[in-house]
């Protein structure tokens, strides 16, 4: 295992290769109306790294136009405004009926930056975490014959493992690779199984479970160890024209379940951790089509957040204002569902080597 202090993480460079990077910047920018901007100067830089032009492949793909909320600061306020509910109760979300919840993305996204700020973090959960769960699950007798078979499989996703295994291949390209392959996200993490497994929908719901109660018990040693130290240091954020007081603090950790006609079912937990558990069942489509489904079992960071200056005048902040509970996130595992066409279709790529059979063109 290599020292988490030296910016070299033990990611195998095989699994996350330049030809899958491009291939999932590519489905991302042609999927989701989001980061196009930051997807699209990534895909450039893994192109420019093995001495391609990338304009002619960037012209020829399919891009959706970024969807950019716009965040007046009254929202922010009125967000913030809300009063605080703690609920022991199941909390039912109808089918049809949306939440607006953009102030809430562009605070936590802030909050998430800002505790994964040096990479620090990213090390401790891979080491700690990613490594020892992927031991467990390997050993565990439901599991061990479908990980020998690489019939299960753990993925490394996201920016922060990109930017790992590109600095292993290209280290004399460090600074390109920086500029674009910034920290400042969480551990993402997916953990596949193999969808033409005739008792698929059993493993999954025993992998499930088996992830969401190892995270459950490692939450309080989290929450005591490395993520409480750097929690205390982020102490300010800014949305829109209204600064912000953060500090660390407590709450419940919850399951989200989808019921027989489709709505969300929220069961929230009697205790409050500064680190806690999120399992979230989602089900979706995608902007071109694809059903989307997989379980979204995560760790976070709690922390109170309070107005405290304004610059814009016609916005004014009450002395005393309590503000109210955000989280930061800290690990991100995925299990999809059988129903995930993204994972139904590249599976096998990843069982065999993770895209290291898909032709770029």
């Amino acid at each position: 295992m290599a020292d988490i202090n030296n910016d070299i993480l033990s990611i195998p460079v095989e699994l996350v290769t330049p030809k899958y990077i491009r291939h999932d910047l590519k489905d991302c920018l042609k999927s989701c109306p989001n980061k196009i901007e930051k997807r699209r100067n990534r895909l450039r830089a893994t192109y420019a790294l093995d001495g391609v032009d990338p304009e002619p492949k960037i012209r020829a793909l399919p891009i959706l136009e970024e969807e950019n909320v716009a965040i007046t600061d009254q929202q922010v306020m009125d967000y913030l405004s809300q009063p605080q509910e703690i609920n022991y109760s199941p909390v039912k979300y109808e089918q049809d009926k949306q939440k607006d919840e953009s102030v809430k993305k562009a605070i936590e996204a802030d909050l998430t930056s800002k505790l994964n700020a040096n990479g620090y973090l990213y090390k401790v959960t891979c080491r700690n975490i990613t490594h020892i769960l992927w031991m467990r699950i390997c050993k565990d007798k439901r599991f061990k014959a479908l990980c020998e078979s690489r019939r299960i499989i753990m993925v490394h996703k996201g920016g922060v493992a990109m930017r790992y295994s590109l600095l292993q291949r290209y280290p004399d390209q460090r600074d390109t690779i920086n500029e674009q392959f910034k920290f400042g996200g969480d551990n993402d993490v997916c953990l596949m199984i193999d969808p033409t497994l005739e008792e698929y929908d059993e493993v999954h719901e025993q992998l499930c479970s088996f992830v969401h109660k190892f995270l459950n018990d490692e939450a309080p040693g989290f929450g005591e160890g490395c993520v409480a130290t750097l929690a205390k240091k982020v102490r300010y954020l800014k949305v829109g024209n209204i600064h912000m007081k953060v500090k660390p603090a407590t709450r419940q950790s919850f399951t989200i379940r989808t019921d027989a006609y489709g709505n969300k079912i929220q069961v929230n937990s009697a205790a409050r951790y500064p680190v806690y558990t999120s399992y979230n069942e989602l089900s979706f489509v995608d902007a071109i089509g694809r059903p989307s489904g997989f379980t979204l079992v995560r760790l976070r960071q709690a922390f109170d957040v309070i107005p405290a200056i304004s610059e814009n005048e016609d916005i004014d902040i009450p002395e005393g204002h309590q503000g109210r509970t955000c989280s930061s996130e800290v690990l991100d595992i995925a299990i999809p569902t059988r129903r995930d066409t993204k994972h139904v279709e590249g599976f096998q790529y990843f069982a065999n080597g993770l895209w290291s059979s898909v032709v770029e063109i």
